[in-house]
């Protein structure tokens, strides 16, 4: 706003949105951290975090579940998960006392997600950069850890959202996975298709558990 009025080009209506730029940052690894805040004056409820898959044009393509930084190196691994995964618990931490305090003295109630990710600075650092984007409603990592929440001890899978070109691509050999379930229904191993998919349907979501 100041460079318009100092170009004389300010815009009639002043409530113009603000943003920020900064240099695009070497993204090593996405994270989203998941609340509940109650209708009641009671604390907010921290549901966990999980690790979105995000493609390079920035869509949401899924979130791991379980064991989420496999793929990860030993070096990334460390940082992310030593101490108790102190790290990513100073984050949480942090944005309970800042952001999510701000939202309730609006009387913000309900779901609420925070996207964060890893990065490398210009030393080869790994850094946390704790708020990239603000959620104030159910995310598809809420949907992510009630999937987790279904699967067996010790499974891990993903949940998915394919493209069409992925689904016809991945199609059968994602149908002759076998569904195996625990005697309390917990899924072990296989496939699920999360939708009724249409000739007219773009995207697929899917839960896949083990190999």
């Amino acid at each position: 706003l100041a460079w318009l009025r100092h170009r004389g080009t300010e815009p009639a209506d002043r409530t113009v949105p603000w943003g920020v730029i900064e240099p695009e940052l070497k993204r090593l690894v996405d994270l989203s951290y998941l609340w509940h805040m109650p209708s009641s004056n009671e604390e907010p409820v921290f549901l966990g975090w999980t690790r979105p898959m995000v493609t390079p044009g920035r869509r949401y393509a899924g979130t791991r579940l379980r064991n989420a930084f496999h793929a990860c190196n030993s070096d990334l691994k460390r940082f992310l998960l030593s101490e108790g995964c102190q790290r990513l618990k100073q984050v949480a931490t942090w944005l309970e006392s800042t952001l999510l305090t701000a939202l309730r003295s609006q009387g913000y109630v309900g779901y609420m997600g925070v996207d964060a990710f890893v990065y490398e600075d210009q030393k080869q650092a790994f850094k946390i950069k704790p708020l990239v984007e603000l959620n104030p409603r159910m995310t598809m990592g809420h949907l992510a850890l009630g999937l987790e929440k279904r699967l067996a001890p010790g499974a891990e899978g993903e949940f998915r959202i394919l493209t069409r070109p992925q689904w016809q691509a991945e199609r059968e050999s994602l149908m002759s996975r076998t569904v195996e379930l625990t005697p309390s229904g917990h899924l072990k191993s296989g496939f699920l298709p999360l939708g009724d998919f249409q000739d007219e349907t773009k995207l697929f979501p899917v839960l896949i558990v083990g190999q």
